[in-house]
């Protein structure tokens, strides 16, 4: 915060870019942005200057602004793997990552729910057509048979994850 109380502007200022690859250095930039600004999302031309070293930022529909918002999807796996924190992206504001644990909970795993659940659905549709008696070849049946029982199961368990999801955090 400024001595006005309003948020500190984000700016790259004396930000070096690290790595081989656009990935890598929009992970390296959105890790650094992590620990100068907390919470603080950067727009992808901002991104795009500071990670390409420019002087002037681009356009939003630049070919560099938008390989930069594709390199964002692959960085997340970086910052997973080397920082514990993954991205927060709202498209008017930009991308950040994420600060904690509480804040990666809060953002990233409901929608990763979401995502399962989904699955488990159209597993459940698939696996609810088929009737494991009818199948002759028998390693067939007895897969079928596994992933019926195995499908139960797993109903269980996203049901229960569902319940601790809560209203609030499933209507994102």
């Amino acid at each position: 915060m400024s001595k006005n109380g309003r948020p500190k502007a984000l700016t790259f200022d004396g930000y070096q870019p690290e790595g081989d690859s656009l990935t890598e250095r929009v992970a390296h930039a959105l890790q650094w942005a992590r620990m100068k600004y907390p919470g603080a999302f950067v727009s992808h031309t901002i991104l795009t200057k500071a990670v390409q070293g420019y002087k002037r930022t681009p356009t939003t529909s630049s070919k560099e602004v938008q390989a930069v918002k594709q390199a964002c999807t692959r960085a997340r796996h970086i910052l997973l793997t080397r920082h514990h924190c993954s991205t927060v992206s709202l498209p008017a504001l930009g991308i950040r990552a994420t600060i904690d644990d509480e804040d990666q909970a809060k953002h990233e795993l409901p929608g990763r729910v979401k995502r399962v659940d989904s699955a488990r659905a159209s597993l459940r549709a698939s696996v609810d057509v088929v009737d494991p008696e009818n199948i002759k070849d028998q390693s067939l049946k007895t897969f079928a048979t596994e992933t019926k029982r195995q499908s139960l199961k797993f109903d269980e368990a996203m049901s229960k994850i569902r319940g601790l999801l809560g209203p609030t955090l499933t209507k994102k």
